[in-house]
């Protein structure tokens, strides 16, 4: 298998790869392979009639090659799989170089705009429910925002509080850092934010989930006396 995999490529294969392509798609923007090759541009497509925020406007993705592993997998994890599934060690450091040389830049007016080095930075702060904490921590922010040249972006940062927190005290945290409240049934990234005691209960909505999927199969391969028999059930 890894033979197959890093052998070089021949004239032959580039061509049939390039007669695969439809007719109305181009290796880049001008129809000429883009430098870097793993540049993306991203178009920002009106939700609204009339946007005035950033979140009224709908990221459209315009890659030029197949470059994206899903950001829910971490690029670790995708490595160390590959070494345990078998893979060389040439062929892991070509699949992850398409994955971290990845840049991006915004379509304004027409033109690509800025170059974006795409990082994933999902963090858990936490500080008691006081207001000298909570204010240490929105300093911090200010630091890293600072220092980093990244914006927090506030529609998707969200607190929890404890069960002992008051709602005078959950008030004023919330309108100190201006952001939501998540609820322990709420979710993330299609999974509960928080577990507790009841997993059963947390999790049972992935068994309805594939129940109806089963039903649903199983009503195409029935006869339409079967479907029948199927509903009534």
């Amino acid at each position: 298998m890894n033979v197959d995999l890093v052998r070089e490529f021949i004239e032959l294969e580039v061509k049939e790869a390039l007669n695969q392509m439809t007719p109305l798609k181009a290796l880049g923007p001008d129809g000429i392979l883009p430098k870097p090759i793993n540049h993306t541009l991203i178009t920002l497509v009106l939700k609204v009639a009339n946007p005035e925020l950033v979140s009224e406007f709908r990221p459209i993705s315009l890659c030029n090659v197949l470059s994206r592993i899903y950001s829910k997998v971490k690029w670790v994890y995708f490595e160390r799989l590959m070494e345990r599934m078998g893979f060389c060690s040439r062929w892991i450091t070509l699949m992850l170089s398409c994955v971290r040389t990845v840049t991006y830049s915004i379509m304004v007016n027409g033109e690509p705009i800025g170059m974006i080095h795409p990082k994933r930075d999902d963090s858990l702060l936490f500080c008691r429910s006081i207001f000298e904490d909570c204010n240490n921590v929105l300093k911090l922010l200010a630091e890293f925002e600072f220092l980093s040249g990244q914006k927090i972006n506030k529609d998707k940062t969200a607190t929890f509080f404890s069960k002992s927190t008051t709602d005078e005290a959950k008030t004023s945290i919330k309108n100190l850092f201006q952001i939501q409240e998540v609820k322990s049934y709420e979710k993330y990234l299609g999974l509960p934010s928080f577990v507790g005691r009841g997993k059963k209960a947390s999790f049972n909505y992935i068994k309805e989930r594939v129940w109806i999927k089963l039903q649903a199969w199983e009503g195409k391969l029935l006869s339409q006396a079967g479907r029948e028999v199927h509903i009534k059930s």
